[in-house]
């Protein structure tokens, strides 16, 4: 009896904390690089009330950043005449997109969906080395890459 009253408890403790866990994200709404306004992407101090001016300051920092980062991939795929693709591709490379949208698009462009998943991996293979590259581009001599990452993501989590 009293070991089936402690399976009990335990299937219940675990059953609580699984339904207490919080999942990806952390409950954080997801920071969208779209702007309202095209010259800046700025954030908006009124609903970050709660933020320190340190934290918020981190926040325009990264989001600064990874616009810069976009903006240069935008010119490189604009050089090579694939403006089309970069803006339709956009949720993807910014993690905005739903689950499924990819055949939509892919048809849209007139690719496979196998294509299509390849040009993203890519896209998001060359827009992450430009992050790092913005990233370094703040950083002195002796400074850490991996540390001004960490806090990027941090920045944009908090």
């Amino acid at each position: 009896r009293f070991y089936l009253l402690g399976a009990v408890k335990h299937f219940v403790a675990r059953h609580r904390e699984a339904e207490s866990r919080q999942k990806r994200g952390g409950g954080v709404a997801p920071l969208s690089l779209d702007a309202d306004s095209d010259e800046s992407p700025a954030i908006n101090v009124a609903e970050d009330a709660r933020l320190s001016p340190e934290a918020v300051f981190d926040r325009q920092w990264a989001v600064t950043g990874l616009e810069r980062a976009m903006q240069a991939l935008d010119a490189e795929c604009q050089a090579q005449g694939k403006t089309e693709l970069v803006t339709q591709l956009r949720p993807w490379l910014m993690g905005e997109s739903g689950y499924g949208d990819q055949g939509a698009v892919a048809a849209t462009l007139g690719l496979s969906l196998p294509a299509m998943k390849a040009v993203i991996h890519r896209l998001r293979s060359r827009f992450r080395q430009l992050v790092k590259a913005e990233v370094a581009g703040t950083l002195g001599q002796d400074g850490s890459g991996e540390d001004e990452m960490r806090s990027l993501f941090a920045a944009l989590a908090g």
